[in-house]
């Protein structure tokens, strides 16, 4: 049998079993004092928001450099999508936060590949120039840590299918009272997402091609659903019981492992630039910035190691932050996830330098 060899993309059924054992749900054992809500999706926890609040809150301030998709259930909702920049450095612009937020509005930032944006005192400086401002944090980049005492805005969400062969799934947890509305049942988004993850598993057993390209239409049919559809959902009951039983702190070290050894070894390759200069701690993928993104991109699946873009900016929020611009002009994400090895993280290297040199 053939082991294609692959890195990146969508997880594959069976790359996460070795992690998912009888934890007796320890993994939210903290959450006992908190509103905890198990959605499809991180969409989904920001639609749950919109909705729950369209009453009291008019406008949402969020930052430039977010993915297109995170404005979408606000704007549905009739509230007014404000974009702040961001520093140099990835943190929250103090100074534009506080002259483009309203009063009765809602502010989001989240944290970038593991650098830190924002500090408590910041938050209490923005919550206090205005009044009733609600803070919701998007810890997806920093999710596997999942420590609380690190979450300090009114809600925190989450997108849990970037990090393992999970068919759906979103966080939403406040340790505040939360409107109560309907949420609903549907499985047709995680079910299209199973199987095409089981036709990955086979794909990468075998090397039929066949199978590579029904796993492929059957995730774009799902992310186009999910693109199309407004309802509210909740979490797949199985994606649901692999959350709660998988071991975090493995997958965590695995990546961080991986991460650090591109950290090391991509330093050293030239028209090669890092988010910081000193190595934090980014386990989601390894973010590196380069003078022609797509063209490396497009190098790199080629010889079948696939980076992302993240992200394509909304449309209106182009042009307002400079890093924001840059970043999505000029940064991959490689991938550095617990799929994978040593030797997976060095051939990598050996790709991107090649690429790079010739």
């Amino acid at each position: 049998m053939v082991k294609v060899f692959e890195i990146g993309s969508e997880y594959d059924w069976e790359s996460t079993k070795l992690y998912v054992q009888n934890l007796e749900n320890k993994n939210f054992e903290s959450f006992k004092n908190y509103n905890l809500k198990f959605l499809r999706s991180g969409r989904d926890a920001l639609r749950y928001i919109a909705r729950a609040y369209k009453n009291e809150k008019k406008s949402i301030l969020m930052p430039a450099l977010c993915c297109s998709c995170m404005p979408e259930p606000f704007q549905n909702e009739g509230y007014e999508i404000i974009y702040y920049k961001l520093t140099d450095d990835f943190r929250v612009n103090i100074d534009d936060v506080l002259s483009k937020i309203k009063d009765d509005s809602i502010f989001l930032f989240m944290n970038y590949f593991a650098i830190s944006s924002l500090s408590e005192e910041n938050l209490k400086k923005i919550t206090q120039f205005r009044k009733n401002v609600l803070t919701i944090e998007d810890m997806t980049h920093d999710f596997l840590k999942l420590d609380l005492k690190k979450y300090y805005a009114d809600i925190t969400i989450c997108s849990i299918r970037k990090w393992f062969s999970i068919a759906d799934g979103g966080l939403l947890f406040s340790k505040f009272e939360i409107p109560n509305i309907k949420i609903g049942e549907d499985n047709f988004f995680a079910s299209l997402r199973e199987e095409a993850m089981k036709l990955k598993s086979e794909y990468l057993k075998t090397g039929d091609f066949k199978q590579k390209e029904s796993f492929r239409n059957k995730l774009a049919e799902a992310n186009n659903y999910l693109d199309n559809i407004k309802n509210l959902i909740k979490m797949n009951d199985k994606s649901k019981n692999i959350l709660k039983n998988i071991d975090l702190s493995k997958i965590y070290k695995t990546r961080l492992e991986n991460s650090k050894i591109l950290f090391e070894k991509l330093q050293e390759i030239k028209n090669i630039k890092f988010l910081n200069k000193e190595f934090v701690e980014s386990t989601l993928y390894f973010p590196i910035i380069i003078p022609d993104q797509e063209i490396v991109q497009k190098e790199l699946a080629k010889k079948n190691v696939y980076a992302p873009i993240i992200w394509p900016l909304p449309k209106d929020a182009k042009g307002i932050c400079r890093v924001a611009d840059m970043t999505a002009e000029h940064m991959l994400a490689i991938p550095c996830d617990h799929r994978y090895l040593k030797k997976d993280m060095l051939k990598i290297v050996e790709i991107i330098s090649e690429i790079l040199n010739k």
